[in-house]
């Protein structure tokens, strides 16, 4: 092999074949009577050259019964499929390739060094051994490791065990994403198969993406990864440091077939595999030649084929080895048969064969930075593996990595007990708000019932009863009791509609009081119950134009979330699973609602303001609307950014806030406006609506048991006598109203009487006294005008501000200047 690098190593070959030679030669037991006697032939290293030689060496005399090499890998692949076409036996050594495992091609071929898929059942086997059942594999585009890869995925099927993602290089500049890939796989125990020249690279961006550690397990092959690769890596051209390089390699395991066995024993050629070792390179040393690390491959070679001819004698039947010539394809048979029977110890380890390829021990090494070490040695014969040291000091913290880390995958659990405690506070709190509508229905006709609109109360106790409804609601979404997504949307309408149900009746009471209290007009004013129903009405329309697009068009959906949580101490992945409903649009349809709802508040607290003065109990709840929209503001102040911060692994945190927050709002209102009117039913005395020194509007009860004003049918006499003696009662108090006394109107033509008032103080009430009634009608009693107004059970509605209405044909003015009484009096006080 002149002019290639490998004649270094070439020209030493003689030597080494006729030391052997000369070493069978000596044994009477084996090929006794035969000599092997050696013909070289220079290749020089190229293909076809190889070719060209081997015709000639074959086509000379005497007829060859072996061929031995050649060295490189291409002229292996060409010699080895022309030589059975000779019925000569081919021996390699050296070359290393995939290709002439094909038995139907490379049919006399026998190799006594190994090639790196003779390594798949070194590698089953440490799966095996350690529980690995994953795996991930890594191989450079070269028929040297794309080939060993193949066959270790063929291996993975034929023993049950997962291939999770495999990648071949093609591009070292896309090594990045095969690193990524195996992150995404989380692929642990990974087997690849590289050269040193790549794996400056391909660990670079180990160590970028932090795959190396006592969670990883590489895997490669040691006679492509030479024991100092690091040291003498290259490392201008990577972003990587030589110690990120260590860092990111130690504790690799490789997988090697030594070329000198570390055995003891005598060996076939009577000596010790260090003995033949000293002799050999003492040999080397007394030539200009160089001896490869793969001397004892060739030594074993010429034994192999030695022991191979002499097994073969007994299948002859007759015929001799010296018979043979390349048509005697019977003699190739024996020698074959004869070559499968070959085992024996050699100063490689032991060698024998099966389908031409070296069955012997294979080598476990650990590398810790350029130190390589034996850890164990994989038998064949047994598929055993003998340990040199404790396996789990293969890793940093002497603990055996797992394949991959442990899935545990479970439905987040729904709290029993928190759906049993919301169910019998929310059930309290329903039948308490049911309670409260019978009540409102059964005392309708009250008289504080019903001055306090028990329609619209009605309307407000309903949609309390719509929020609780919407508890339990959310309690069969939380326990998943519908499959599909139904109950998101349904949940959303019941509190849409209960919070507009409840606030838009209440405030649209309250805006009835706003609205009679500041009309500055001496018209008439009136606002019927109907019209606060079309108030709600105008308030549900639109929720139902926000809710209606929303659940036609971009429902919510019942989706299931996946929360994985690493246990990194145990290598497990907790993945919990959570429904949760949702859409790509939800943030802003919550959007609209909450400025709906915001503003809807903001609305009632601007009325409740408005309204403050106005103290009648049985009619105003100014103040307590006010005190209910300040404990809702900072519930939801509190309810709306916690509903949005919890994450989706706390759902039954927010599930119970939130509906703590609906039933604490619901039944706070309905106890603070409600529960007053439980007090109020009693109360039958009459109502006096005293507007006092500072503006207020407030109401007296006048005990119905004090003189009463003389009915439509009595004397005048005795109305006037009436008069007078609460005039009297009361005199020393005239100087009180001087402001009033004294003001006199110039008559009006249609007037009959001027009135004139003055205020008595008494410890009960600030009264007007006059001079004279007005009788209005049979069905109402008396009217004093001036401070107080005293009304009967028969009035049909009282509305408080610049007027008294009491029936549909009589108005007044309590301070408008003139009191209209019928279509022909009018009277006027000042």
């Amino acid at each position: 092999m002149s002019d290639h690098w490998w004649s270094k190593y070439a020209n030493f070959l003689p030597t080494l074949f006729q030391s052997a030679a000369d070493e069978i030669f000596n044994r009477t037991d084996i090929l006794d009577g035969y000599e092997l006697r050696f013909v070289y032939g220079d290749t020089k290293g190229k293909e076809g050259l190889a070719g060209k030689v081997l015709n000639e060496v074959l086509s000379a005399s005497p007829t060859k019964i072996a061929v031995f090499g050649p060295q490189m890998s291409d002229e292996v692949k060409l010699s080895g499929a022309i030589t059975p076409f000779y019925n000569t036996i081919q021996m390699n050594f050296v070359a290393k390739t995939s290709t002439t495992k094909d038995r139907s091609v490379y049919s006399t071929l026998y190799s006594t060094n190994y090639i790196e898929d003779d390594l798949n059942p070194l590698r089953i086997a440490l799966m095996q051994h350690f529980g690995w059942n994953r795996v991930a594999t890594l191989a450079y585009n070269d028929d040297t490791f794309t080939s060993q890869i193949d066959e270790f995925h063929q291996a993975l099927i034929d023993n049950n065990m997962t291939l999770i993602t495999s990648g071949i290089i093609t591009d070292l500049r896309n090594v990045e994403n095969h690193i990524t890939r195996l992150k995404q796989y989380d692929s642990r125990v990974i087997v690849a198969a590289f050269r040193s020249s790549a794996a400056t690279t391909i660990f670079c961006e180990v160590y970028k993406q932090k795959l190396f550690g006592r969670r990883y397990t590489w895997i490669l092959t040691g006679a492509s990864m030479y024991r100092n690769w690091i040291k003498n890596a290259d490392v201008k051209d990577i972003t990587c440091t030589k110690a990120n390089l260590y860092e990111a390699a130690d504790y690799m395991i490789t997988l090697d077939q030594n070329q000198l066995s570390s055995e003891t024993k005598v060996t076939i050629s009577g000596r010790t595999p260090a003995e033949y070792d000293s002799w050999m390179k003492s040999e080397a040393s007394n030539t200009p030649y160089s001896i490869t690390r793969s001397h004892p491959w060739i030594y074993d070679a010429v034994w192999a084929l030695a022991l191979g001819l002499n097994n073969s004698l007994k299948y002859l039947n007759g015929s001799k080895l010296e018979e043979f010539n390349y048509d005697r394809s019977d003699i190739r048979e024996c020698i074959i048969k004869g070559m499968d029977e070959v085992s024996f110890d050699g100063v490689s380890g032991p060698v024998s064969f099966k389908d031409g390829r070296r069955i012997g021990q294979s080598f476990i090494q650990l590398n810790k930075g350029d130190n390589r070490t034996d850890a164990g040695r994989f038998d064949p014969y047994t598929g055993s593996i003998t340990w040199d040291v404790t396996p789990s000091s293969l890793w940093p913290g002497n603990k055996i990595p797992k394949d991959g880390s442990k899935t545990q995958t479970e439905l987040l659990a729904s709290s029993i007990a928190a759906v049993i405690i919301l169910g019998i506070l929310t059930s309290f709190g329903l039948f308490g708000a049911i309670g409260l509508l019978i009540f409102n229905i059964f005392y309708r006709k009250n008289r504080h019932i019903k001055m306090s609109s028990p329609k619209i109360n009605n309307i407000i106790i309903c949609g309390g009863i719509i929020m609780f409804v919407s508890v339990y609601v959310s309690m069969m979404e939380y326990l998943n009791l519908v499959e599909n997504g139904a109950l998101c949307m349904l949940s959303s309408w019941f509190l849409a509609i209960g919070f507009t149900s409840a606030f838009g009746a209440l405030f649209s009471k309250t805006w009835r009081v706003h609205v009679l209290f500041h009309n500055n007009s001496i018209k008439k004013k009136v606002i019927k119950d109907m019209q606060l129903f079309a108030v709600c009405g105008v308030l549900m329309a639109i929720d139902l134009s926000i809710m209606l697009p929303w659940t036609l068009f971009f429902s919510l959906t019942r989706k299931e979330v996946v929360v994985t949580i690493e246990d990194e101490e145990n290598d497990i992945t907790h993945k919990e699973i959570y429904t949760v409903c949702t859409s790509s649009t939800q943030v802003y349809w919550l959007c609209v609602q909450y400025v709906y709802k915001g503003l809807l508040l903001a609305f009632g607290t601007f009325l409740a303001w408005e309204t403050r003065r106005v103290e009648v109990p049985a009619l105003n709840d100014s103040k307590l609307i006010g005190f209910c929209v300040y404990n809702i503001v900072v519930v939801c102040l509190i309810g709306v950014p916690l509903n949005h911060i919890l994450d989706d692994e706390q759902k039954t945190a927010r599930f119970v806030l939130m509906n703590c927050f609906v039933m604490f709002c619901t039944t706070l209102v309905l106890c603070i406006l409600f529960i007053p009117k439980l007090k109020l039913r009693n109360e039958t005395d009459n109502i006096k609506f005293v507007p006092s020194l500072n503006g207020k509007i407030t109401s007296t009860v006048r005990p119905s048991q004090q003189t009463k004003a003389p009915s439509s049918g009595s004397n005048p006499d005795e109305k006037y006598r009436a008069s007078e003696q609460t005039k009297n009662g009361h005199k020393n108090n005239a100087e009180a109203s001087s402001a009033l006394r004294g003001q006199v109107l110039s008559p009006n033509p249609t007037t009959d009487t001027i009135i004139q008032s003055f205020v008595a103080d008494d410890s009960t009430t600030c009264k007007i006294k006059v001079r004279e009634y007005v009788e209005l009608s049979e069905s109402v009693s008396r009217i004093a005008i001036g401070e107080y107004i005293e009304l009967a059970e028969s009035v049909s509605r009282t509305a408080i501000g610049e007027y008294i209405e009491l029936s549909e044909s009589v108005w007044r003015t309590a301070q408008g200047g003139y009191i209209e009484l019928s279509e022909s009096v009018r009277r006027t006080v000042q």
